[in-house]
């Protein structure tokens, strides 16, 4: 039986993807479905996973509340670092944790890749416009915005499937998350549709219908509180829980099921 984690990587060279939110709902995600989970920050810079966990933990201490918690793993490195320390990094997490969760920097590094190379699902969150597509494939400006072929980033994941392919006998699966989707129809919700169904079958990834525009996400960042946490708020009264915060909780927890359809 294979005991290794599963390593998830939240991965684009886009700033503003919403990379570090879904690094951390995920983890909160596989929490709430019982899994021991570890996670890596990456985004030196940042740091927005690690302050979350940060503020969770203080939250505990503050309310006297218990609340589920990662196993946190440190890097000691620059973004200009590669497999060996992070090699190092990973070690303890591996020993303990069913999966990984790993945030990376929204920039093209030699870290970057290299945990790329090492991801079992990498995980590309996409805002639902046309203006962030340009993360995946060159369009044409043409009236028929035609797909020239793909982005720099897209090219680096595409090297990286097919080394673990040669290394290890599989490609790692790749998602695309649409992200911070809206409940109104539009043409440029449409034509997102058809060029990432295009593309998916082009560049070998799936589509992850994704997370909505909430607050919910984001607004409780400063107690380390999110939507997997909704019976806490409520026992707080710092919500009245709503249809749209159910709806918020159960988007989490398909967007778990469905990493597990495409998980080893």
């Amino acid at each position: 039986m294979d005991t290794t984690p599963r390593l998830i990587v939240v991965g684009n060279s886009k700033g503003g993807s919403g990379k570090s939110t879904v690094a951390t709902l995920l983890t909160l995600g596989y929490l709430q479905a019982g899994r021991r989970v570890g996670i890596l920050d990456l985004d030196l810079s940042q740091k927005t996973l690690t302050r979350f966990f940060e503020n969770r933990r203080a939250h505990m201490l503050g309310y006297d509340v218990s609340l589920t918690m990662p196993k946190e793993g440190r890097f000691y490195g620059t973004h200009d670092d590669g497999a060996e320390r992070l090699a190092a990094a990973l070690d303890p997490l591996k020993r303990s944790c069913d999966v990984v969760v790993i945030d990376t920097p929204g920039a093209d590094t030699p870290l970057a890749r290299a945990v790329h190379g090492l991801a079992d699902t990498v995980v590309t969150p996409l805002n639902d416009s046309l203006v962030d597509l340009d993360v995946l494939a060159l369009i044409d400006g043409g009236p028929d915005g035609a797909v020239i072929g793909p982005s720099h980033y897209a090219e680096m994941v595409q090297q990286k499937r097919t080394e673990k392919t040669v290394r290890d006998g599989a490609p790692f699966d790749w998602v695309v998350l649409r992200n911070r989707l809206t409940n109104l129809g539009s043409r440029n919700k449409e034509r997102m549709f058809e060029l990432l169904s295009e593309l998916s079958v082009r560049f070998g990834f799936r589509v992850a219908h994704g997370l909505s525009e909430r607050t919910i996400f984001r607004e409780f960042f400063p107690d380390g509180l999110s939507a997997a946490d909704l019976e806490v708020l409520r026992e707080a009264g710092r919500v009245s829980v709503s249809q749209s915060h159910l709806v918020a909780h159960q988007e989490l927890r398909n967007l778990v099921g469905f990493l597990e359809i495409g998980g080893r």
